[in-house]
């Protein structure tokens, strides 16, 4: 049962590394205010975008994926989701350190 406890950890830190790469280059490249006023019609909305709203829901997003995989990984890996809170604890911990060591948070 350790094979799949593992792979839901891996399944984690992909998941937490492709929200880093959008939340650190992605995000914070899309053109706003001014910048957006030059863009074609249709892209009006981007007068309006805020790049911090969307990386504070991205830490959401990583805060409920930790803690619902370590749920799911406690669940096969021991047979019982309550022993999967101390997976949920870990990996939330690491996705609030990561988030704010890296300063998006």
């Amino acid at each position: 049962m350790a094979e799949y406890v593992m792979i839901i950890y891996l399944s984690f830190f992909v998941f937490l590394f492709i929200v880093y790469v959008l939340a650190a280059h992605f995000i914070t490249m899309v053109p706003v205010g001014d910048a957006a006023e030059n863009l074609s019609e249709g892209m009006t909305m981007l007068a309006q975008y805020d790049a911090d709203r969307y990386i504070l829901l991205m830490f959401h997003a990583t805060l409920i994926q930790g803690f619902c995989s370590g749920i799911v990984a406690g669940a096969m890996g021991s047979g019982s989701p309550y022993s999967g809170l101390k997976h949920s604890l870990v990996m939330v911990a690491i996705a609030y350190i990561t988030f704010t060591q890296l300063g998006l948070a």
